[in-house]
């Protein structure tokens, strides 16, 4: 009976350092999200709500995309969707039209077709692989 009881104060031990580290990088037991200001790592796929065409996607570039949050760098609602995610968290998010390109849409350059359609709703599936605050500059990896 003491073994096993032993056992099981062993295992919930672990159990809550593990919990207790997972997603900490700050080392103080509180997650790491993004606030204003962060600069933000981010892999993502963007798709036209519509007909869920893939218009673009950090893997297709190469490179994830990197961006300060919540400063108008990016569209409102990717700005939105990614303000308050953890590190190493996923989502997926519809964003309306109007908080994407509205009614000017996005254009190709060299065909000058439309990447985006005007009012397009889209779709953004994210994940966030690292969080930078300002005031360290030290990346939460």
């Amino acid at each position: 009976m003491k073994k096993t009881v032993l056992l099981l104060g062993i295992l919930l031990g672990a159990m809550l350092v593990l919990t207790a580290c997972n997603g900490d990088s700050n080392g103080d037991g509180d997650a790491v999200v993004v606030e204003v200001g962060d600069t933000v790592v981010a892999e993502y796929t963007g798709k036209l709500a519509a007909d869920g065409e893939v218009f673009d996607s950090s893997a297709e570039r190469g490179a994830p995309l990197e961006f300060v949050a919540g400063v108008g760098m990016m569209i409102p609602g990717f700005d939105d969707a990614v303000l308050g995610m953890e590190l190493n968290e996923e989502k997926t998010v519809e964003i309306p039209s109007d908080q994407a390109y509205g009614s000017a849409g996005i254009t190709d350059p060299q065909t000058g077709g439309y990447l985006i359609p005007p009012d397009s709703d889209l779709i953004f599936e994210i994940k966030v692989i690292e969080i930078i605050k300002p005031d360290t500059e030290e990346d939460s990896e």
